[in-house]
């Protein structure tokens, strides 16, 4: 190896060399345009569903930063998680809302001054921002048992009383997407009139995305500061190298992996393993002194499995969906 151009382990001050942060991906920018399309037709709600561990919670919070200016105009949003526990009660479920709307007030042995703190909470909430619309996003929507949904609709129809106009949207696992054709059998059309209107199914990234999201990983931290493949790889770095040029050698591994584990469906990496084999490259390469621009499927290879991503990669793999009724809204 050409000692120009090999890399030196670096004196890595903090623990994490990449910016700690939600990164942008294609995903949830389809994610964010679709439910701003939702929002605006004035529908009551929606359901967003997925995988475990591909960035469904991160996308929530980017939605709930992002949402008003992808619809245009003021938006009051609220990020509710759901207790895995089906039995929580009315009170226990009307308070964790409360805590999570950051509502302090939250002691009270009457539910029903529970309910109307929350509910003037929120609308006070959306009076601070000058808006009338309310989006409520509720992550983990898979455990809501019907008891909940019944406080749902409640807290729904009040903010209308209240000349509000919400909408929720329903943010879970794969159970979700079955559940529109449960409740309509079970002839609960309350539910699905209002929550289940929409569907949309989130995806990990997808390999064609692969350059798009590894450059929003190598944005600097800071505006002055300089970018994760400058800071670790600069001999690379000097001569052009930038952590998207990743991007083939990491398709190319993960075609390998595919024919190993005989996988005919197309493969999508969550940010977790991403940005771990990321990791797992910046550290193979400083510390064996290695040419980022010579990077092997191999060793690409490795860093996957240093990730973790090896072990899941079959739970990963998805046929590529053409079921219109699944995913009808496209992005405009």
């Amino acid at each position: 190896m050409d000692p120009t151009t090999s890399e030196a382990a670096p004196d890595i001050a903090e623990p994490d060399v990449l910016a700690n942060a939600i990164v942008w991906t294609p995903a949830i920018d389809r994610m964010v345009r679709i439910v701003a399309k939702w929002v605006r037709l004035d529908t009551p709600g929606g359901v967003v569903f997925g995988k475990q561990r591909i960035g469904k919670s991160s996308a929530c919070t980017y939605l709930a930063e992002v949402l008003h200016s992808a619809i245009g105009y003021p938006v009051a949003t609220l990020n509710w998680s759901m207790p895995v526990n089906e039995s929580v009660g009315e009170r226990e479920f009307t308070q964790e809302r409360m805590q999570q709307s950051k509502c302090r007030a939250i002691s009270h042995r009457d539910v029903a001054v529970l309910r109307g703190r929350l509910y003037d909470h929120i609308e006070q909430l959306a009076d601070s921002v000058c808006a009338r619309r309310v989006v409520v996003i509720i992550d983990e929507a898979q455990v809501l048992a019907q008891q909940h949904y019944g406080y749902l609709i409640h807290c729904f129809n009040e903010l209308v009383h209240r000349q509000l106009r919400p909408f929720f949207l329903l943010v879970g696992q794969p159970e979700l997407e079955t559940l529109n054709k449960y409740w309509s059998e079970s002839k609960r059309h309350q539910i699905t009139g209002r929550f289940h209107v929409h569907q949309h199914r989130f995806k990990a990234v997808a390999i064609s995305e692969f350059e798009a999201v590894l450059a929003e990983l190598d944005r600097p931290i800071s505006p002055e500061g300089p970018c994760a493949s400058a800071l670790h790889l600069p001999v690379a770095y000097a001569e052009g190298w930038r952590l998207a040029d990743m991007a083939p050698v990491l398709r190319d591994a993960l075609a390998i992996a595919k024919s190993k584990h005989n996988l005919m469906e197309d493969i999508y990496v969550p940010m977790q393993y991403l940005r771990s084999t990321v990791l797992a490259f910046l550290y193979r390469v400083a510390e064996g002194r290695l040419d980022a621009r010579e990077a092997s499927p191999t060793l690409m290879l490795r860093c996957l499995g240093d990730a973790g991503f090896l072990g899941v990669i079959a739970y990963y793999a998805e046929a590529t969906c053409t079921d219109d009724s699944i995913q009808p809204e496209e992005a405009p």
